[in-house]
Formats: structure tokens, C-alpha cells, sequence
């Protein structure tokens, strides 16, 4: 699920994001300059404001970045997802949603990046992984039960469900895009990660439409409930500058943030992916040769499989679909796992660069494209690397 920029329009009503230095007044802020102050992320020092229409944005960012309040000040920016146009959903599969069926259906998959079922059962300490994306489906309790915590920043104050809603926010004419992805990537951790524990933050709408602000306000949360890594299949063609300094907030708070590069067949990351601090995954096929869909660029730490992978739907079947942000959770998952056998947390810098230096080199096998894929996921290389 990938996020597209759209412009909120000049002198139309506009939200800004802020980030406050210690002891600063939001609302006194707002009052000097006309402005309204919505809310602020949990626990994190970044506020929303609104700008109502017929006043400047531009002329009131300005003003607001020379105030010694103020560590910096930019626009929320939309985002949407294309997953549905490149890379795609299939129909489903005749098995009901379940892990087992899940292994049966991605035996390939699994094959290719070592994954070892026995290494899931043997004991581990409880770690957290945040999935920011559409929610999860409410008929899938038994990952219910593992979610530790919940957040909805689309419906405030509600659980944060994957479900259709009849939705078009990006007014093409299709309605709710993006329902089921965030149920899609679940899945996809709780068959590699099955002991792990889930932080459920609904980011996105059922047409998969988003905002800097959303992503914001979800990581913020993560990190505040002690995820160790948070999963991002989201992202942006163009710069979203808000989310430079949240990231880096978040993994001196200690989450290692993954997301996925992008479905455009070029030589670009979307953001977040590529934020230096965030580790970018991009999609092979079953034959690890680029998938045709998938972005590639020497930022990109990562890749795994993205063609073809069966996982939960928001129905009782089991799903097929295709993207980068399905590669994402596999490396995700395959972080988290690896993690959870670990006895203590370590350092998100000395654990990004484990798991940038660790899988298979398959450069070899993609003339073109050398030094922009990443290396892809290997399981048993992943484990050596990041327990030393």
C-alpha cells in the first residue's frame, strides 16, 4: 500500500504539522497566528493545526518557522494507495484463514527466503511488532488475541477495523481500494512471527487514503507502547520532509521502522522507505528476479518475495495478492522473530545495519538492476547476523 501526494490547493483549509520544542503553548501558538490548534500525537512532541480557507498557508508556515517555539512546521500531506493498479489483488483461494493453510499455500515463498518452522514454537521473550496500514479484519480473533494494543487514528476512539465502508476518498469512482490490506499483512506476519505481539494502528482508510498526519499519529503510538519494529506499507513518490525527523524520534526511542519501496517499475524509494533511517524493502518473484511492478534504487536495504502470496482476507478465505507492501512484512516478521529469541532489546542503528548486511546476494541474477535491490530475505543469514 503505497501513498500517493495530493494537493490540498492554495488558500483552501490546510493542516499543518509541528514539531514543538519543550514547554511550548499549542493553543497560544495557534491564537498568534490565527490559526486552530486540533491535537496532538501520543506521546510524541508533534501537533496538527488547521488553517481555514481564505488565509495563507504558506505566509503563516513562514511565520510559524521563526518562532523559537517552533523546531519546524509543514504541510499534511495526502496519501493514497496504488497497490490495486500495479502489483494487484487477486480472487481468493479456496481455504479458509488459517495458518497451516497458509504454509501449504506459500510453501515456495517460505522455501526461498529458509523459513523453519520449529525455530517459531521453540521459547522467546514477548516483543512487539506495530502494523500501521488499514487495520485488521474483525473476524480473525485469534490474532485479535495477541493485539496488545490498538489505535485508530482514521476514527478516533474506535477500534481499528478492516472493513469495507463504501468509501472513495480519492473520488475515482472505486470504492473502498484498500480494505483488506492491513488484514493482508497481518496474516502475512502471523504465519512467520506466530508468538509475536501485534500493535494494530489503523493509518489508513478502506480506500487505502492516508496522511503524513495519520502516519504520525499511529508510529508515535507505536513507539510509546514499546514496539520494536513497526511495519509501513505505505509511502509517497514525492518527499514527505514531517517524516525525516519522526522517524529518527522513533529509533531513538528504540522502533526500527521497515516500509516498503513501491510498485511504479522505477528507479526511485517512496517515502518513508527512503528515509535514511528507515530500512527499504522492494519485491522479487519466485525466481528472485525483480518483480515487474517493483521499485528499485540504491537506497533500498531489502527485498523478498511480492508475486503471488496467499494470506488472510476480510472474509473466511485466504486472499492472493501481489506488491511491495506484502515484501515488507516478510522481512518484518522475519526481524521480529529473529528478535524474539534474543534475551534483551538492542540498539536500532546496530540492528538496522545487521539486517541490511545479512541475505542473498542475488545481483547476479538481476543484470540492470546491481546494487538496487538489496539483498534478499535469507532466514538462517538473518538470525547469524543479528545475534552476533
Amino acid at each position: 500500500m503505497l501513498l500517493t501526494l495530493a494537493s490540498a490547493g492554495a488558500y483552501g483549509q490546510v493542516n499543518l504539522i509541528a514539531r514543538l520544542h519543550p514547554g511550548a503553548n499549542p493553543a497560544l501558538i495557534a491564537y498568534q497566528y490565527g490559526i486552530q490548534y486540533k491535537e496532538k500525537a501520543p506521546a510524541a512532541p508533534f501537533y496538527l493545526f488547521f488553517v481555514r480557507a481564505g488565509l495563507d498557508p504558506e505566509a503563516i508556515q513562514l511565520q510559524m518557522a521563526t518562532n523559537p517555539n517552533v523546531a519546524w512546521v509543514e504541510d499534511d500531506l495526502k496519501l493514497e494507495s496504488p497497490e490495486g493498479v500495479s502489483g494487484g489483488k487477486g480472487g481468493t483461494v479456496g481455504a479458509i484463514n488459517d495458518r497451516n493453510n497458509g504454509y501449504a499455500l506459500n510453501a515456495g515463498v517460505f522455501n526461498q527466503i529458509g523459513f523453519y518452522k520449529p525455530f517459531t514454537l521453540q521459547w522467546g521473550r514477548p516483543v512487539r511488532i506495530a502494523l500501521l496500514d488499514t487495520g485488521l479484519a474483525p473476524n480473525l480473533t485469534s490474532l485479535w488475541s495477541r493485539a496488545v494494543a490498538r489505535y485508530n487514528a482514521v476514527e478516533p476512539g474506535t477500534l481499528p477495523l478492516d472493513v469495507a465502508r463504501r468509501t472513495d476518498s480519492n473520488l475515482n469512482g472505486k470504492y473502498d481500494e484498500g480494505v483488506g490490506h492491513g488484514t493482508f499483512v497481518a496474516g502475512l506476519i502471523d504465519q512467520i512471527s506466530p508468538k509475536s505481539l501485534l500493535v494494530i494502528a489503523r493509518v489508513a482508510d478502506s480506500d487505502g487514503v492516508s496522511s503524513a498526519w495519520r502516519l504520525i499519529k499511529g508510529l508515535s503510538y507505536s513507539v510509546a507502547v514499546g514496539a520494536e519494529v513497526a511495519n509501513i506499507s505505505l509511502g509517497s513518490p514525492g518527499n514527505v520532509p514531517a517524516l525525516s525527523d519522526v522517524i529518527e524520534w522513533a529509533q531513538l526511542n528504540g522502533t526500527l521502522v521497515i516500509a516498503a519501496a513501491g510498485n511504479e517499475n522505477r528507479d526511485m524509494v517512496y517515502d518513508p522507505a527512503g528515509i535514511s533511517k528507515v530500512l527499504a524493502v522492494t519485491g522479487v518473484d519466485g525466481a528472485d528476479r525483480k518483480a515487474v511492478f517493483s521499485n528499485f534504487h540504491g537506497k533500498i536495504e531489502s527485498c523478498a518475495p511480492a508475486t503471488g502470496l496467499r494470506s488472510y482476507g476480510i472474509g473466511p478465505n485466504m486472499v492472493i495478492w501481489s506488491g511491495t507492501s506484502f515484501a515488507a512484512p516478510l522481512v518484518s516478521g522475519a526481524v521480529i522473530e529473529c528478535l524474539r529469541h534474543l534475551p534483551a532489546k538492542m540498539s536500532v542503528e546496530v540492528l538496522f545495519d545487521r539486517v541490511e548486511a545479512s541475505g542473498m546476494n542475488i545481483d547476479a541474477l538481476n543484470p540492470g538492476y546491481q546494487g538496487h535491490l538489496g539483498r534478499r530475505l535469507w532466514l538462517p543469514d538473518l538470525w547469524l547476523k543479528i545475534k552476533g
